[in-house]
């Protein structure tokens, strides 16, 4: 069976390659930008003094980049052709990202905040696909292209991560001055983007009772509003933040703010998480490789003693094991995709088999979770081998540990990509840090949360 990339995938990533070189890399090199991406990172990303938010000057050069990559016609490459995308597959989208992961921490893609030339835009399909009208789909679609419409994401709750269904925040029916609207109280966590966004696609109970998937609708608020109050920004181990905890207190919106049908709206905070986490999986997977092909290279050139310590069998049973896990879940997608045919793919199915896939690789990076995961397709293979699955959070740890003294060092070339994998992203529990600090810039105690939402 042929696992290869299709020929025009590589040939995609070859011009992105070609683009980046050209584009994106002189603007990382210019006027020091390098020091949002090397050991000075996030002091150069965060604005300590003003809530721990992103500096302006960061988010500035992400919008260069990515108006270079849409001039190019590669940071719409995932919506539909009538938006100015290139109807860009969920497949091609987890390699891509993939891709982009697997070269390290850069202008090209980020893995702190979601920034890639080639966009994430899981809100294009929600509205495309749940927009209660074609204006609605126009403002929100082409408005967010054009950056006149930004709009976060308000499903996790304080109490509620993965058991959203049981949310406390509720909207009734009311009407004023005629207008058909609904008010709003409850409160919102991880609702990331806030401090830019122009709207808050707020889930909220309006009917049922808590469980129920039917119940839940969408309605879109505006940022400001009165009533809604951005509470705090939650600081978390890895800074600049944007995810800040939010109350709705009395909010009201027009029945026109609605995105979807009334009580259906799980299934748009669905489409949400669902394109969110394949591709944030597949840059766990993507990190995973690039931490591994680092510590590769530098156990070949580092010599202490005057041999290689690629030359150490210590050293080199953790990298083999190593190197295996990517090309398990890599492979699984293939097999299954191959099995869907190649003449057309079913759009389901595609987005089914990532799904699984991609959430099977980000689980390597996770405590527990993986041997659940890998006993439902890997058959047994002996003690040694279920004892290193049980064992799946420390397999980045392993990578480090290859560096040996010099991996103490901030700013090493595998630190960031390490520090994702331990985050594992915001798939799994987030980890905050509590505003217990000495002068607001140093925190000094830290818990862990529920689930994130992007």
């Amino acid at each position: 069976m042929d696992f290869a990339v299709p020929a025009d995938l590589q040939a995609y990533l070859d011009e992105l390659d070609a683009f980046i070189a050209a584009e994106i890399k002189p603007l990382e090199d210019a006027d020091d930008n390098i020091r949002f991406f090397d050991h000075r990172r996030e002091h150069a990303r965060t604005d300590w003094d003003n809530q721990g938010l992103p500096r302006h000057e960061w988010e500035q050069l992400l919008k260069q980049a990515t108006r270079k990559a849409d001039a190019a016609g590669h940071w719409r490459f995932s919506a539909p052709k009538k938006y100015g995308g290139k109807d860009g597959s969920n497949l091609w989208m987890a390699v891509i990202r993939e891709h982009f992961a697997a070269k390290g921490l850069g202008l090209h893609n980020d893995l702190q905040n979601e920034h890639s030339i080639v966009g994430n835009f899981p809100f294009v399909e929600m509205f495309e696909q749940f927009g209660t009208s074609e204006e609605q789909k126009q403002e929100f679609i082409l408005g967010g292209f054009e950056g006149k419409r930004r709009t976060a994401f308000g499903l996790t709750e304080p109490d509620h991560g993965s058991d959203a269904t049981h949310m406390e925040t509720r909207a009734v029916r009311e009407t004023r001055d005629g207008v058909e609207g609904w008010l709003i109280n409850g409160e919102k966590m991880w609702t990331t983007g806030m401090h830019v966004a122009t709207h808050c696609a707020t889930f909220c109970r309006t009917s049922g009772d808590d469980g129920d998937a039917k119940g839940i609708t969408c309605l879109l608020v505006p940022n400001p509003s009165p009533g809604l109050v951005i509470e705090e920004y939650l600081w978390t181990f890895n800074m600049p933040t944007d995810h800040p905890r939010v109350s709705f207190t009395d909010v009201w919106v027009p029945d026109s703010a609605r995105l979807g049908p009334v009580d259906g709206g799980l299934s748009i905070a669905q489409s949400f998480v669902h394109q969110n986490r394949i591709r944030q999986a597949a840059s766990s997977l993507g990190a995973a490789v690039y931490c591994i092909e680092e510590s590769v290279r530098y156990a070949r050139e580092r010599k202490p003693f005057g041999e290689a310590l690629a030359k150490n069998q210590a050293i080199q049973f953790p990298l083999v094991e190593l190197a295996t896990l990517p090309l398990r879940p890599r492979q699984i997608a293939h097999e299954e995709h191959d099995s869907a045919g190649r003449d057309g793919i079913d759009e389901a199915r595609e987005r089914d088999v990532l799904t699984a896939w991609l959430q099977r690789a980000h689980h390597q990076h996770q405590d527990g979770q993986q041997q659940r995961a890998e006993q439902a397709v890997v058959p047994p293979q002996g003690p040694r081998q279920a004892g290193r699955e049980r064992d799946q959070g420390g397999q980045a740890d392993q990578t480090v540990a290859v560096h040996g003294h010099d991996r103490r060092r901030n700013g090493h070339p595998d630190d960031a990509a390490h520090a994702a994998l331990q985050r594992a992203g915001k798939y799994g529990a987030e980890v905050r840090l509590e505003n217990h600090h000495d002068d607001q810039r140093h925190p000094v105690r830290a818990r862990q949360l529920g689930h994130g939402d992007e």
